[in-house]
């Protein structure tokens, strides 16, 4: 007699837990392919489930579309947020944000904003979308600035303006990187340099750290 063979066990998943596995493949696809590789082949795909089900909990492709775009921009905000808290002052937590703002292991996030800014000409649903990452980005950084001018750190007279600013000059150098346009480095001096000017301050500040003990 032949012995048997191990029954494979499976774990039956919630539709909350599957929804959410379907979102989390969805990111992936995303992140490696852009949202134009977002279909159903793809993600059912990468979650190892049939086209079918993805389409059973995402009916309409453009609320994956926008669900996934919305993780990925909300993540990478609340990524920034947790290392800023860590730092001491208003000039640290702004170091910290342009340093992670032109850091090469961005491209995939910024090819998936350019995406969405593409996409979002001709779908309202995700225009909507990313003028709300934009301006949850855009009241990140002024506020910023609104508490580095109140403890001295910062000459600013209008935060809301010069937020508009250093976000469109990260967007713009960003961009230029997907496609190597000018070395990595330069371009990230250029943009410590640029914010420098905007916030009034002595030239190398956003360059110069001081040490830091990991604990």
């Amino acid at each position: 007699m032949s012995p048997s063979t191990p029954t494979r066990t499976r774990t039956r998943l919630s539709p909350e837990q599957r929804r959410e596995s379907i979102l989390e493949a969805a990111r992936e696809v995303a992140v490696s392919e852009g949202l134009l590789g977002l279909t159903l082949k793809s993600v059912g795909a990468k979650a190892g489930v049939a086209s079918s089900l993805v389409a059973h909990y995402f009916p309409v492709m453009n609320e994956l579309v926008v669900e996934t775009f919305r993780a990925l921009a909300g993540d990478e905000l609340d990524s920034l947020r947790v290392l800023q808290l860590r730092e001491p002052s208003a000039l640290s937590r702004m170091r910290i944000l342009v340093d992670w703002l032109q850091g090469a292991e961005r491209l995939d996030v910024t090819a998936t904003w350019l995406d969405a800014t593409l996409l979002g000409r001709r779908n309202e649903t995700l225009a909507a979308e990313v003028r709300q990452q934009l301006d949850r980005w855009q009241e990140s950084v002024s506020g910023l600035i609104r508490e580095g001018v109140a403890a001295g750190e910062f000459t600013c007279d209008r935060p809301e303006i010069v937020a508009a600013h250093i976000l469109s000059l990260i967007d713009g150098l960003n961009t230029n990187s997907l496609v190597n346009y000018h070395d990595a480095a330069g371009l990230a001096e250029y943009l410590r340099e640029l914010v420098e000017a905007e916030l009034h301050l002595p030239r190398g500040s956003l360059t110069t750290a001081p040490p830091h003990i990991s604990l």
